[in-house]
């Protein structure tokens, strides 16, 4: 994913192998999941609290957290069932905090520059932790 702005710019590293080691404790095969006709949200739930799980556990990067949830928010040659305002429609919650978290690296990347990010930055992971608290149970069966 690639991020900047007038005078610069930052690229983080590919997340796909990540999705496909997520997808694979649930029994799915990318091309299942991305080939899906429906969003579909419970796998999308799953995923994201895998993320967030091995970001809490440091095994995963902020980076890695921001652009799995940027490649499972918005549309692309990979994800082409996704539709930021249907997904909205489908789970507020989930897409809302997807759409935010896509931008976490980009705050994280400016908090040198600017304190307004350093505060967005604080939020969006405060949410993320609300979010995983509250929906956890999700993945705990999967966990080792």
């Amino acid at each position: 994913m690639k991020i900047g702005t007038a005078d610069d710019e930052y690229e983080t590293k590919p997340v796909h192998h990540l999705i496909k080691k997520y997808l694979k404790l649930i029994n799915l095969t990318p091309k299942e999941f991305w080939e899906s006709k429906e969003i579909p949200i419970v796998n999308l739930r799953f995923i994201f609290l895998a993320a967030i799980h091995n970001f809490n556990s440091n095994i995963i990067t902020l980076d890695d957290l921001s652009t799995i949830a940027n490649v499972l928010y918005w549309p692309s040659s990979t994800n082409k069932w996704a539709n930021p305002s249907k997904f909205d429609e489908i789970d507020y919650e989930l897409a809302n905090l997807l759409m935010w978290t896509s931008e976490l690296t980009f705050y994280n990347w400016q908090e040198q520059k600017n304190k307004k990010s350093k505060k967005t930055s604080k939020v969006i992971l405060k949410d993320i932790k609300i979010y995983y608290e509250k929906h956890k149970e999700v993945i705990k069966p999967y966990l080792k």
